[in-house]
Order: C-alpha cells, then sequence, then structure tokens
C-alpha cells in the first residue's frame, strides 16, 4: 500500500477539520478543550491568511491529518504557530514534512530566522524542533523558546 502524502495550502473547506486536529492535540495535552483560549480558531482565513500569514495542512492519501502556521512578523523573522497532526499519524513524517515546507517558505522569503516557543512539558516537542536545528534562546515556566537561523547575520 503507498501511501501518499501531501503539503498544501489550507483552503476555506479545511476550517473545521484544521480547528479539530489543533483542537484535539491541546485537549491531549491539557487533558481538556477551553475553545475560549483559541478564538484564532474560529476562521483561520479571518485570523492568518487575511493578515498575509502562511497556514499549511497535511494530507495523507486525501485525508487532512496534520497543521502548521507561518507567521510573518517583522521584516526578517516568522514564527511558526498552530504545528500538530492527529494522534494515529504521527511518527510517519507529517510534522517533518510539514516543518521542511515551513522552512522552505521561509527561504523563500528570505527570512533570517524562525522562532517557535512550546512548553516544558512538552520534551517531544523540544526534541523534534531541537532535531530540526533548533536552539534554545530563552524559558520561563510557561515557554521553551527555540530559533532557528536561516541566513548567516
Amino acid at each position: 500500500m503507498v501511501v501518499r502524502m501531501v503539503i498544501r495550502e489550507f483552503t476555506p473547506s479545511d476550517q473545521d477539520i484544521a480547528r479539530s486536529i489543533v483542537l484535539e492535540g491541546l485537549g491531549e495535552h491539557f487533558g481538556f478543550i477551553d475553545e475560549s483560549m483559541n478564538p484564532d480558531l474560529r476562521s483561520i482565513s479571518d485570523s492568518y491568511l487575511a493578515h498575509g500569514h502562511v497556514f499549511l495542512v497535511a494530507e495523507l492519501d486525501g485525508d487532512v491529518v496534520g497543521t502548521a502556521c507561518l507567521r510573518f512578523e517583522g521584516p526578517d523573522h516568522g514564527r511558526i504557530v498552530r504545528m500538530s497532526v492527529r494522534r494515529a499519524y504521527r511518527r510517519r513524517g507529517v510534522a517533518q514534512s510539514l516543518l521542511a515546507r515551513v522552512i522552505q517558505i521561509a527561504k523563500l522569503r528570505a527570512l533570517s530566522e524562525l522562532v517557535v516557543a512550546t512548553q516544558p512539558e512538552w520534551p517531544d516537542a523540544m526534541g523534534f524542533y531541537g532535531a530540526a536545528g533548533f536552539v534554545v534562546y530563552g524559558r520561563d515556566d510557561v515557554d521553551v523558546r527555540m530559533r532557528l537561523p536561516l541566513r548567516a547575520s
């Protein structure tokens, strides 16, 4: 059986499934879902696309199974947000493919660095970004902040 993965830009028809994927991931981590804490997911088009950001979805054999967003912050750096993969599809290269596409877009836009924040309680996420070359540049009780330089300063 050949599994076909496609990383593509979000379209409005992806709204419900993309929102569900992100909320499910948050629910797994926190043990509950507080939709009021995630108003950006009510309309991904309005929250991200309308502001020039790139929101991606990953499809496996036509089913959307993952998300990632590249927010442009300032003229030369971006932030990764809303990276999430459905539990049943993890460890199949989905997150790596999403991240590779985000990095590719960032380089095409001539960004100097990408940043991401995760939580100290998510060692898998920290390991994932670390394996991709991100390094910790700050931390507090809530977040671990990591960056990936994309070009020499």
